[in-house]
């Protein structure tokens, strides 16, 4: 039996792409079970710069940005691009782990610039 649901790939696209708002986007996955042996979602460095200009613009919180990144980086069912599998997971602790690298205005700042 396969995995693929059409209609979970939509809910996490809905995450990766913040295609809807954060609450709407996490309570919709919370309908699914946490593990996954497939990966719906590949992210790629658009996505994480799209995140972060959503925080740059005040379209997301600071804390929403931080629960945003969190939630990409502990689910199955996002995979990270090959290519740019270091620097998006490097991108994605510290913006999900803003106490250990400083302010996340400054943290989002240099991802900007790191992801362009």
């Amino acid at each position: 039996m396969s995995d693929l649901k059409p209609q979970r790939r939509v809910a996490v696209l809905n995450l990766v792409e913040l295609r809807t708002p954060l609450p709407a986007a996490l309570k919709e996955l919370a309908t699914y079970p946490w593990d996954s042996v497939v990966a719906y979602v590949e992210l790629n460095r658009g996505h994480l710069l799209h995140g972060v200009s959503q925080y740059l613009a005040g379209i997301l919180t600071g804390s929403e940005l931080v629960l945003w990144a969190e939630t990409v980086q502990g689910r199955d069912d996002i995979a990270l691009n090959d290519e740019d599998r270091d620097l998006l997971a490097q991108a994605l602790f510290e913006l999900s782990s803003p106490e250990l690298f400083g302010s996340i205005d400054q943290i989002s700042s240099v991802w900007q610039a790191k992801l362009r």
